[in-house]
């Protein structure tokens, strides 16, 4: 399904206020209407970001995934280490990105968490990361020092993580360990892992296993979709992106201050 194009305009309306104030009070009022009204206006510019994520997807016409927050930024992947990413993203996330792309190393996922914790995985199993759990950190050294590949880290601002390499899987927690390993016996091997703060998705060979609030929208995705997922990942607003191992993708990517719905003109797939 195509996503049609959509031109947003912003018109910042400061508005005047006539009352009977000092005349002290009413310089310090006027000065916070106009700061609001700048305020407006970076917001607005800033919801912008997303279309360059979604333009770009689109003319790429594949995608092998999304990283997004609603502070710090967005990032999408493509090929072996194509990349676009918004202007408000971590600049130490920016400069590894590019560092990696100029080395022409293959990059397979970014994560990125509404706190500003990131992660970049890349070539079999390196990786480079800020501010993870240092329980995470510690076990990610562990497997990278084992030669283990590392398929898919997840992570949220709460603590939580799981791990899933080419032989085992790593988890916080018992509790997520033994969600992660009862999925297996479900649907076959686990393929992917993305937590938020509220939910969890795994995605297995022949299914997928839910844990907490997982959006509507992700679900009613991947019951319609015709891809052969291998990835996933949402966002507790709503928002989703999905894809096979050849990079075929569906999302719905809604700019900060948009709803998420596919009726916005947000929503798009490669198939």
């Amino acid at each position: 399904m195509g996503r049609r194009n959509v031109r947003q305009r912003y018109l910042v309306y400061v508005p005047c206020y006539v009352s009977k104030t000092s005349n002290t009070q009413h310089k310090m009022k006027r000065k916070l209407i106009v700061l609001a009204g700048f305020l407006v206006l970076f917001n607005a510019l800033n919801a912008q970001d997303r279309s360059h994520i979604r333009n770009s997807i689109q003319k790429w016409g594949q995608c092998k995934n999304v990283a997004m927050s609603d502070k710090y930024g967005a990032v999408a992947i493509y090929g072996n280490n194509g990349y676009c990413c918004t202007k408000d993203i971590p600049s130490d996330l920016r400069e590894k990105i590019t560092n990696l792309n100029n080395e022409d190393k293959k990059i397979k996922d970014v994560r990125l968490s509404e706190g500003g914790k990131w992660l970049i995985l890349w070539g079999v199993n390196g990786y480079n990361s800020s501010n993870l759990p240092t329980d995470l950190t510690t076990r990610l050294k562990e497997l990278n020092t084992a030669g283990e590949e590392l398929l898919s880290v997840t992570f949220n601002d709460a603590g939580d993580w799981m791990v899933i390499t080419d032989n085992k899987v790593s988890a916080s927690s018992r509790q997520l360990l033994d969600f992660m390993n009862e999925g297996v016996k479900e649907h076959g091997a686990l393929l992917y892992a993305h937590m938020s703060q509220k939910g969890i998705v795994l995605t297995y060979r022949n299914g997928y296993k839910y844990r907490g609030i997982v959006p509507q929208s992700l679900k009613n995705a991947l019951r319609n979709t015709s891809l052969d997922v291998h990835r996933v990942k949402f966002w507790d607003n709503g928002n989703y992106f999905i894809a096979d191992d050849k990079d075929g993708y569906s999302y719905n990517i809604a700019d900060h201050t948009a709803t998420s719905t596919s009726s916005n003109g947000y929503a798009a797939s490669s198939r």
